[in-house]
């Protein structure tokens, strides 16, 4: 539902016009279309790699089936609230008509609702994250699984600081909530911070898959990990200035239709 609402947005937005341009030619529909990007293309490559990591669980993997624990309930907790998120955007970018039930665009936000109801509630969901970590030490999982992938990324692509410095802090915050019950409250703080931080490490790993495959440097999924760094995790004064193209890289992405089958293919 996500990559179906950023597909639509970008058609519409390349179609309609408003103050004499193109609505993808606006500075402030470009930036929205962006930040809808990162969020479609992180939940994308959650799931998929979550599906990889349960190949390897079902194939008798001990530490794969920790991490697949792990990840199953951080992709039901944050896609399902991002994609509530997307589809919304998704019918305001096609304005009124997005309302009425003939077009595709209220069924999918109405569908889109459906994943944080019936997926479990989001609180529970990161609850449950919390409770992996204590019960079956899923994080020492995880941080040992990614960092195999890091040291992938990195033989192809070279280091990747920010990557790996947003994971380490974000598994900091998530061991320290979940053995501490009187910080129960930032438990959801804490399972999207662990999603975010993965999601990047994951694209990262992803545009060295493809690098490598294609023996010519993609750089696609790098710079929607960075996107990702810069917009759920990076901290930003509200009322300062934004620094002058700092999102060109995004935007670029916005004209550009990424392939399922380069993805599904880099995933194997």
């Amino acid at each position: 539902m996500r990559v179906v609402s950023v597909n639509e947005s970008v058609f519409i937005a390349t179609n309609r016009t408003a103050f004499g341009k193109r609505l993808i030619d606006l500075p402030l529909m470009r930036r929205q279309l962006a930040k809808m990007l990162v969020t479609a293309e992180q939940g994308r490559s959650m799931v998929f790699h979550t599906a990889r990591v349960l190949e390897a669980a079902d194939r008798g993997e001990a530490n794969m089936a920790k991490v697949l624990r792990i990840m199953t309930p951080l992709v039901k907790f944050r896609t399902c609230r991002d994609a509530r998120k997307v589809a919304g955007d998704g019918m305001e970018v096609r304005g009124g008509c997005g309302y009425i039930e003939e077009w595709s665009d209220a069924r999918v936000l109405r569908d889109a609702h459906l994943g944080s109801i019936w997926e479990g509630t989001s609180n529970i969901v990161a609850l449950d994250v919390a409770r992996t970590v204590r019960r079956e030490d899923a994080l020492s999982a995880l941080e040992t699984y990614l960092a195999g992938l890091n040291e992938e990324t990195e033989s192809v692509l070279g280091s990747q600081p920010a990557v790996t410095e947003a994971f380490k802090r974000a598994a900091g915050l998530l061991h320290a909530v979940a053995h501490d019950p009187s910080r129960e409250v930032e438990t959801r703080q804490a399972a999207s911070a662990v999603y975010n931080a993965t999601s990047a490490s994951v694209m990262a790993w992803e545009s060295a898959r493809q690098t490598a495959l294609t023996n010519e440097r993609s750089n696609d999924r790098l710079v929607l990990a960075h996107g990702v760094l810069r917009h759920k995790l990076g901290s930003r004064d509200p009322l300062a200035a934004s620094q002058s193209g700092e999102d060109d890289d995004l935007m670029s992405l916005v004209h550009t239709t990424l392939s399922d089958a380069s993805i599904a293919e880099a995933a194997q």
